[in-house]
């Protein structure tokens, strides 16, 4: 009956022996490299995802000025994120992603330092196998590097190497820069508070001086950064009404709030839980505002909180009913999912670094063949002059040939807020538009078509004309000489959210601007997570449609008659209109909007 025992202590005491710490350490080190460089990068491909990130590494190779010339939601490393080859970001990919894994790795045996035996081996299992979201793969160093900071006794020189990394973050992502910025703050705070100025200072001076370095590391103008910064704001503030979307099962969000309040509640004390709080509420929005498969990022995140927490079994036990339930809506739960992530992990790494080795030229030829397959199927002609692409089809302009010349917010679903749709606006009137510009009507998440690039669309009418049809997209081409836009203002009125507004008639084009704001209950819920909008019902002869309408959008005006649901309706705009809209209805069920909002009719004539 004791050989049991006995076999269980020599296990233990092999586990917490020197040669295995050294293993353990050795292997985070190699899981690391291989779970944060894309040795196997991803390739370029004519869906919405791969064509903003085909887009942005475009936009380094062209010298492009982030915060100017293009105004999203990721900077000049974010293929650190997407894992996306591009010859002219291939090297920032590979250095900056390594650069992380070597933090995470440093942060990750800091933790070990200050935690139970089987921390280090739990994050190795959980690093090779169940992080399968970049997102909650990035997330986790601001975590790990926080606590690493703020947990006594923390070593100075580790502090500075800790905190230097954070600087890198908001140029790969926005939200990523969130984060870093909330712990960096907590472990700023912490220092002064213990009059430790010095090491204060050099935490922020080393994040500042990384955040430059890799800045001008990508060809970027060391006097634009405060602008991409500051223009990372209404991408960051407007996303939660826009991108809102609600998919996922809604016993996710309280399971995953529950195990959070536990971890925040019986974790750590002091300055840990800050950093605890930090961390569990941007992983929290970014996995439900877009409540889909993204929720992965939340369970995923509530499970690594939670493993490098002291241990307290009712926290450790709600964090894993958590994760486990979250991933259950997406993925099988089973040890063939964990050990098939696990061959990814190293597969893809091993595979990686053999072709870069073995195929001199690869990933570049890959590159090139993927394009030139995107360019012949695409029938696009490489034209004179420069061109754009409205709405989500950069890689097809890219692929072409032609010489990409974009609007600062790289695609249509994207400007959604006043700020932004002006800047697409101005872009499109101003010296430097494009000469040509590949058009479709693609709305995202069944919102109103024409609320999409709505505040450009006059500009694009009066200043350009089709010239073809290249499968469902249109080919515009910039006039000579711009047409001349006559604007008439119909009405102006307050109405009240559920009353029918008729539109009055008009001999032309009818844009409307209509504010609608959020109560202080709509407010809240948009702190929290994202406000439920509104629908609108248009209705034409014959027929009362819904769409989900975004305020901020509408805000920035639209076209609202006719209605144009298709590529083929905005064509028809350019030649006599079809049937007009009659009426519309703004409407709420759970009354998060203010009731009554103010609309104002304009009459267009395009001559």
């Amino acid at each position: 009956m004791q050989r049991p025992r006995v076999a269980s202590l020599s296990m233990r005491a092999w586990v917490e022996g020197v040669g295995a710490r050294w293993f353990v350490r050795v292997a985070l080190f190699v899981t690391a490299i291989c779970a944060f460089v894309p040795f196997m990068p991803a390739m370029p491909a004519a869906q919405l995802d791969e064509a903003w990130g085909l887009g942005i590494n475009q936009a380094v190779a062209q010298g492009l000025v982030f915060g100017r010339d293009v105004i999203f939601s990721s900077g000049p490393y974010a293929s650190i994120f997407n894992q996306q080859y591009h010859p002219a970001t291939d090297a920032l990919m590979l250095l900056g992603s390594a650069y992380l894994a070597l933090a995470w790795w440093l942060a990750a045996l800091e933790i070990s330092r200050t935690s139970r035996w089987y921390v280090p081996w739990l994050l190795w299992t959980v690093l090779a196998g169940v992080i399968a979201s970049r997102d909650a793969l990035i997330l986790s160093y601001p975590l790990l590097a926080g606590l690493a900071c703020c947990r006594r006794p923390a070593r100075t020189w580790v502090v500075v190497a800790l905190c230097s990394p954070l600087g890198l973050l908001p140029l790969i992502k926005g939200s990523f820069g969130v984060l870093a910025a909330l712990v960096g703050g907590i472990v700023i705070v912490q220092l002064v508070l213990e009059r430790r100025y010095r090491l204060a200072a050099g935490v922020a001076g080393i994040a500042v001086a990384t955040m430059l370095g890799s800045w001008c590391l990508a060809g970027q103008p060391v006097l634009a950064l405060p602008r991409y910064l500051w223009a990372q704001l209404p991408i960051i503030t407007g996303y939660a009404e826009a991108m809102g979307y609600e998919a996922g099962s809604w016993a996710e969000v309280p399971l995953y709030l529950i195990a959070a309040a536990l971890l925040v509640w019986r974790g750590e004390r002091g300055w840990p839980r800050a950093v605890y709080a930090a961390f569990l509420l941007v992983s929290f929005k970014a996995g439900f505002v877009r409540h889909d498969s993204h929720a992965q990022i939340a369970g995923v995140g509530i499970l690594v909180a939670a493993l490098v927490a002291p241990l307290r079994p009712i926290v450790t036990a709600a964090a894993l009913a958590a994760w486990l339930y979250i991933r259950g809506q997406y993925v099988h739960v089973e040890a063939d999912g964990f050990v098939a992530w696990t061959k990814v992990t190293y597969g893809h790494a091993a595979g990686g670094v053999h072709r870069r080795i073995a195929e001199p030229g690869w990933p570049r030829s890959q590159f090139d063949a993927v394009l030139a397959l995107v360019r012949e199927g695409s029938h696009l002609p490489a034209l004179p002059g420069t061109m754009d692409d409205y709405s989500t089809d950069q890689t097809l302009v890219i692929a072409s040939g032609n010489r990409w010349n974009p609007r600062p917010v790289l695609q249509s679903y994207s400007a959604y807020t006043g700020e932004l749709a002006r800047l697409d606006r101005a872009h499109l009137e101003g010296p430097d538009a494009p000469d040509s510009v590949l058009f479709a009507v693609q709305p995202l998440d069944q919102r109103l078509p024409s609320l999409e690039d709505g505040a450009s669309w006059p500009a694009l009418l009066a200043r350009y004309e089709p010239v073809s049809r290249i499968g469902d997209r249109l080919l515009l081409r910039r006039r000579a000489t711009p047409a001349t836009v006559e604007v008439t203002t119909l009405a102006t009125r307050t109405a009240s959210l559920g009353e029918r507004v008729e539109v009055p008639a008009a001999d032309g084009l009818v844009f409307a601007e209509i504010d609608v704001e959020p109560d202080l209950l709509g407010r809240i819920e948009s702190l929290l997570l994202r406000p439920t909008v509104p629908t609108i019902v248009v209705w034409v002869p014959g027929s009362k449609l819904r769409y989900r309408y975004i305020p901020e959008m509408g805000r920035a005006g639209f076209l609202l008659s006719p209605l144009v649901t298709t590529t083929d309706d905005f064509v028809a705009l350019y030649g006599p209109h079809p049937a007009s809209v009659v009426a519309f209805e703004i409407y709420h069920g759970n009354r998060r909007w203010t009731s009554t909002y103010t609309v104002t009719l304009k009459q267009l004539r395009i001559r």
